[in-house]
């Protein structure tokens, strides 16, 4: 029905085809053929940005698509049948299409570059720190993990040391990371003891583990404060309260040791007592009274009757007392008294002076031959004296400069001598000094003198008191 005269056509036009054959005289009419032809559908695809080794490859085609085969390098990829195909390796990629007219195209060549998958982890922090501290460790993004440690987050907290890595998967490849070492180091430890109180003082010392690593730092607490310029092994405490040493090495770690409390007697200190006053006098006796807010060893009282040049101490110790009943007085005669207190071996000044006067009339007294004293009335030391105490002092000595100072206490202003004397007591120099009442201090220049022995002192009425001096410039 095209015309044509063979007994063969390639049909390649849709339409009815029949044919017409002679054979001699005979003619004879075929059946009648329909052809159909069915267009190829149109193929194409697209890829994504590669990410952790991956590419996505994204088929489409026009009509009814039943089957695909996707291609790498013209060979096909063995199950790479949808329309979607994650593509890990870099080269040149093509997808075939099938409709369901069974017509099949094929799309162009599409040449890909892939980075490798190279999964790694990274930490949150110092991958070097002290027990107790912790680091995070994250792994690449991805599909699944599987640490070494069994974990199967994206992201673990460790706190012991090794080496950690990740087995990463991104769907189509599973990939070691890089490993990474963590170390964690041992506290140091510190166990603190005192010895005991003593003299209003305590030493702490420390045994101490180092934890693996040189001490580099020590710091004492009080109550928890930082105690400023308490940095070494050991600390004298004089504080009442809680005592901890806290020790760092050379690794930054620090430990804190155990908790000691300390409690101190009260310490003695010196003060001038006030407030003196003499509430109570009859013919033989005086009740005295003072204030003392201070706490000190022992009280001392000095107590002189007017005209006389002797006088009589009391000394007793410290419990708080604020008075005391002087008695044995002669009646209508006036005295006066002064207190101090006592440290061990130091005192201080005596108060201002407080007089009073004794009830009743005047009695004539069998005078005592023996002008020094001492009678025990129950805790009371009484001492009774003809001369004044001077306390006296001489510093520095040995003496190795030009000068050295002479200290000595007065109970009244007089008017003494200060002598120096060789150590056989001859007579070197002599000079008139006047005495204030409280404390006193005299340079003496001892540039003259030649290195040796020496005896520095006062004399006056009622008063001779020498000091060894040794002199080695």
């Amino acid at each position: 029905s095209n015309g044509a005269t063979t007994q063969s056509i390639n049909a390649i036009n849709i339409g009815n085809y029949s044919c017409t054959v002679t054979l001699g005289a005979a003619t004879a009419q075929t059946n009648t053929v329909s052809i159909t032809v069915n267009g190829l559908p149109n193929v194409n695809f697209t890829t994504s940005n590669p990410n952790n080794g991956l590419s996505t490859l994204t088929a489409s085609a026009t009509g009814t698509i039943t089957s695909r085969q996707w291609f790498l390098n013209n060979v096909i990829i063995s199950g790479a049948t949808n329309n979607t195909y994650l593509a890990s390796q870099s080269g040149s990629y093509k997808v075939q299409v099938t409709n369901s007219n069974g017509c099949t195209n094929t799309s162009a060549v599409q040449t890909l570059n892939i980075p490798a998958f190279a999964p790694s982890i990274s930490a949150s922090g110092n991958t070097n720190f002290c027990i107790g501290s912790t680091v995070t460790l994250t792994a690449t993004n991805a599909n699944s993990y599987l640490w070494n440690n069994g974990a199967t987050s994206q992201s673990i907290t460790v706190s012991t040391s090794g080496n950690y890595t990740c087995n990463v998967s991104n769907g189509v490849q599973t990939v070691s990371s890089n490993a990474l070492s963590v170390v964690v180091n041992a506290l140091p430890t510190a166990s603190i003891s005192n010895t005991t109180p003593s003299n209003g003082s305590a030493t702490i010392t420390a045994n101490i583990n180092n934890g693996g690593a040189n001490i580099i730092d020590y710091q004492w607490f009080l109550n928890g404060n930082a105690i400023s310029g308490a940095n070494a092994a050991y600390f004298t405490a004089y504080q009442n309260g809680d005592y901890r040493l806290m020790v760092t090495n050379g690794n930054s770690c620090t430990g804190m040791s155990n908790t000691i409390n300390l409690s101190f007697p009260n310490p003695c200190t010196l003060t001038i007592p006030n407030q003196l006053a003499t509430p109570q006098v009859d013919d033989n006796s005086a009740l005295i009274q003072w204030n003392n807010n201070s706490n000190t060893d022992s009280i001392i009282i000095r107590l002189q009757k007017e005209g006389y040049n002797d006088f009589t101490y009391y000394r007793f110790a410290f419990n708080g007392q604020t008075n005391l009943l002087i008695e044995n007085l002669l009646p209508a005669h006036k005295y006066n008294w002064r207190i101090k207190t006592v440290c061990g071996n130091a005192s201080s000044s005596y108060s201002s002076k407080q007089e009073f006067r004794t009830s009743g009339y005047m009695v004539y007294q069998h005078v005592d031959p023996n002008p020094y004293e001492t009678r025990s009335n129950s805790d009371i030391l009484i001492q009774h004296y003809a001369s004044i105490d001077p306390q006296l002092n001489v510093f520095p000595n040995p003496v190795t400069a030009q000068f050295t100072t002479l200290t000595f206490t007065s109970d009244e202003t007089l008017t003494a001598h200060l002598t120096i004397m060789d150590i056989d007591g001859r007579l070197i120099s002599q000079q008139a000094i006047a005495m204030s009442e409280g404390e006193n201090f005299v340079n003496i220049d001892a540039s003259q003198l030649a290195n040796g022995q020496y005896l520095i002192g006062l004399q006056g009425q009622n008063l001779s008191e020498f000091k060894k001096v040794v002199v080695a410039h």
